[in-house]
């Protein structure tokens, strides 16, 4: 269940990136989080980090990405005091349910963009998703396709997940075709 209405960001993802807002206010000012996912033979896995000034927090080889984002919180939440004062908890990526973590917009583009990586490369590629704070919109968020043991690499950036998967979709569409190609034949 999230956090009742009112009280908090309406999707996990959305309350990572709040409290990385405070982090960056009130902590350090290079506060990001890493999301990163990869197809492996046991399918595909998920890390999530978290890092700002000396600090660095990260989980890996989760089944889903809502799991790895509870579970990160749950390490921050343990290790490190991010809110100064309860006013400001409301932030906390925390009592999200699965379906929770993402709205439906970005979880189809994610999940549209993985199914097509997965159709194409089969193993060996990663998708990384870096959120940082930023004052120009479209540097927020930065993506990056790794395929063909990092021969291929593709980026795009945006303002948020959804717009830069977008994007990202867009710039890989001529190597998706050409790796189905050369995978057929």
């Amino acid at each position: 269940m999230a956090p009742a209405e009112g009280t908090g960001p309406a999707t996990g993802i959305a309350a990572w990136q709040a409290t990385l807002g405070y982090i960056y206010a009130h902590h350090a000012p290079d506060a990001v989080l890493e999301i990163r996912v990869a197809m492996r033979q046991n399918g595909l896995r998920w890390a999530v980090v978290v890092r700002w000034g000396e600090v660095v927090e990260c989980v890996s080889d989760c089944v889903t990405l809502p799991d790895a984002l509870h579970q990160l919180w749950d390490v921050v939440d343990a290790h490190h005091v991010i809110f100064e004062d309860s006013a400001h908890g409301w932030r906390a990526p925390a009592g999200y349910e699965p379906h929770s973590w993402l709205d439906l917009p970005t979880q189809d583009i994610l999940h549209r963009f993985l199914w097509t990586a997965r159709a194409v490369f089969r193993e060996g590629w990663q998708l990384h998703i870096f959120y940082r704070v930023a004052d120009v919109p479209h540097m927020r968020v930065r993506v990056r396709l790794l395929a063909d043991q990092h021969r291929l690499v593709v980026g795009a950036s945006g303002p948020t997940i959804m717009r830069a998967m977008r994007q990202l979709f867009r710039n890989a569409a001529d190597a998706f075709a050409l790796y189905s190609v050369s995978n057929e034949l």
